[in-house]
């Protein structure tokens, strides 16, 4: 492809460093040894019998997602989660833990693009796409006054300083929010739902166009 466009969100960078809720340990992760970065190849996924079990159980899927158990029983919650008791945690990390470690965030995010300029082809483009605060915009607060952008602000800086453009889907869920009302959630967890995939379809086809990245206005043909 000519194009490569990557979406990031905050907690990337804390879960890729602490490996939060990776117990199997089948993702990549990132280790700090003296002034290096490591990366910590993933291992293939071998689910526990148990989890296995509890995953195949209609009966436990009900109980855990219908009547709501993995909110009201800890202890249901613990066995898929980090746990976060009296915590304040917005865009899915806890804002004060990621603060205190923004010049960490600051330095694998540095790291990590300068990774991703290596391995681009030549004459090929890339773009970062940042995702919003929607909790904020559904709140109507200012997401650029909540804490956590702080996070987002330092990880567009690192990018910038390295040339790379960053698209802040901010404006776009906030304009399309006040016309239409509409969430950009997907009913069971915070990835987007068919709104918010076009939302950001349509953000980064005009990002294209306004660029000069693509020939045709693709938002004109429907995109």
């Amino acid at each position: 492809p000519g194009l490569y466009v990557i979406n990031l969100l905050p907690n990337d960078f804390l879960v890729s460093i602490y490996g939060y809720g990776n117990w199997d340990k089948d993702f990549l992760q990132i280790r700090r040894e003296g002034n290096l970065w490591v990366e910590v190849k993933p291992q293939p996924y071998k689910p526990s019998r148990g989890r296995l079990f509890l995953k195949k159980s209609a009966t436990f899927r009900y109980l855990y997602q219908n009547l709501s158990l993995k909110d009201g029983i800890p202890s249901f919650a613990e066995l898929f989660k980090r746990k976060s008791l009296e915590e304040e945690f917005q865009m899915n990390i806890n804002v004060k833990e990621a603060v205190k470690d923004l010049e960490l965030i600051r330095d694998v995010a540095r790291y990590l693009f300068s990774k991703l300029l290596q391995e681009l082809p030549d004459n090929r483009k890339l773009l970062l796409v940042m995702d919003a605060n929607r909790h904020a915009i559904y709140a109507g607060k200012d997401p650029r006054k909540e804490t956590v952008d702080s996070v987002m602000s330092a990880v567009a800086e690192e990018a910038d300083d390295l040339a790379i453009p960053v698209l802040d889907l901010t404006e776009a869920f906030i304009s399309d929010f006040r016309t239409h009302h509409e969430r950009f959630d997907s009913p069971h967890d915070y990835h987007w739902n068919s709104r918010g995939h076009m939302v950001v379809g349509r953000a980064i086809a005009d990002f294209f166009y306004r660029n000069h990245w693509c020939e045709v206005k693709l938002l004109e043909r429907g995109v």
